[in-house]
């Protein structure tokens, strides 16, 4: 899990410092959530053999590509579980910056 340790409103770009706190990994996968206590919002990336997954990734897509890259893995998808009326999802621009699908659900109408 990656947590917030505060917030930054100061500017119209609200900023949150991030720290890691705990992950999981399963031989040969790793899973960490992203969350970000200022906006209770959670993201996770999945990792696997030099391949990853964002779900419901934050505008602020820089961290996330950080991520991968200190991983040595690539970010192949971005999936967006639901609609996020609460904060601008990153899925767009993180596409744009890695080349990654996204992914919506069946029901989904993007």
């Amino acid at each position: 899990m990656i947590k917030t340790s505060g917030c930054d409103f100061s500017h119209s770009n609200s900023r949150c410092t991030l720290s890691i706190l705990h992950n999981l990994t399963f031989e040969p996968m790793k899973i960490e959530q992203i969350y970000t206590g200022c906006l209770a919002q959670g993201a996770y990336y999945v990792e696997s053999n030099g391949e990853a997954a964002m779900i419901d990734p934050l505008r602020e897509v820089d961290t996330y590509i950080e991520k991968a890259t200190a991983d040595g893995a690539k970010i192949k998808f971005v999936l967006e579980t639901h609609f996020h009326a609460d904060f601008v999802s990153g899925h767009l621009d993180l596409a744009t910056k890695t080349g990654a699908t996204i992914v919506y659900g069946p029901t989904a109408a993007p």
